[in-house]
């Protein structure tokens, strides 16, 4: 049944995707997940997938948002989009800590948004920093309590998104202002355009690390998928008719 109602997992279980799994410890493959989680709770998780992928599969229309974030110790970009449409920044936040992660929350509620894409920091030889460590950390705090909401929440590797934010800004005539107090948040907009790109095939999963959650998590996920599913079906037959 499960196979049958998303036939894409059956690739995704098998260890073809990276996972990150307790808050920030990066598991290899699906199977290193099962070894901290129950059999068919692990193969559920394996299941979820970015909506960027989902895409491919269901009616776009169907789907929700995506939020960016480009994360700083200092400052945080937020930008949304619409299954990779027209990215647009949100805005920069100041917060810190848990009062961060409210924030994110509420913006994903007001956007109606299902999915966390923070940007994962790398050198210029793409290796990890300590800034890397800092955003897998904040990442999977996120994750604990996204969980509740049914939010999902991955990394994906960026490397001079902000460079690239400043120059796309002088290029569309930014003020030196506005470039300074924006360029984080369109960086966030670079970091999903990134991911849309790739059709989400490098996001890798934040899971966090109470059972509880992930039972959450994955109960949210794989209504969300019945539930469009149901839609898809209901259309169909109105078609017919």
């Amino acid at each position: 049944m499960f196979s049958l109602l998303f036939p894409w997992s059956s690739s995704i279980a098998t260890g073809n995707a990276r996972y990150v799994h307790r808050c920030g410890c990066a598991a290899e493959s699906a199977s290193d997940v099962a070894s901290s989680c129950p059999e068919d709770l692990a193969a559920r998780i394996a299941g979820i997938l970015p909506n960027a992928r989902l895409k491919k599969s269901l009616e776009t229309r169907k789907l929700r948002r995506s939020v960016g974030i480009d994360y700083g110790l200092e400052r945080t970009g937020i930008a949304v989009t619409f299954c990779g449409l027209a990215p647009r920044p949100l805005s920069v936040s100041k917060l810190k800590g848990d009062n961060l992660i409210k924030k994110l929350l509420s913006v994903a509620k007001k956007e109606k948004a299902d999915e966390f894409i923070v940007g994962l920091p790398r050198s210029w030889d793409a290796q990890e920093t300590e800034q890397s460590n800092k955003t897998r950390t904040f990442a999977g705090r996120l994750a604990q309590y996204s969980a509740e909401e049914g939010v999902r929440v991955f990394l994906h590797d960026e490397y001079m998104t902000s460079e690239d934010a400043l120059e796309f800004m002088i290029y569309r005539g930014s003020t030196k202002k506005s470039r300074r107090l924006e360029v984080d948040a369109y960086a966030a907009v670079i970091i999903l355009q990134t991911y849309f790109h790739n059709d989400g095939r490098f996001a890798q999963l934040m899971v966090p690390k109470r059972g509880e959650l992930q039972e959450t998590l994955c109960s949210k996920y794989y209504q969300r998928l019945s539930q469009i599913e149901e839609d898809e079906d209901e259309d169909e037959d109105n078609e017919e008719l």
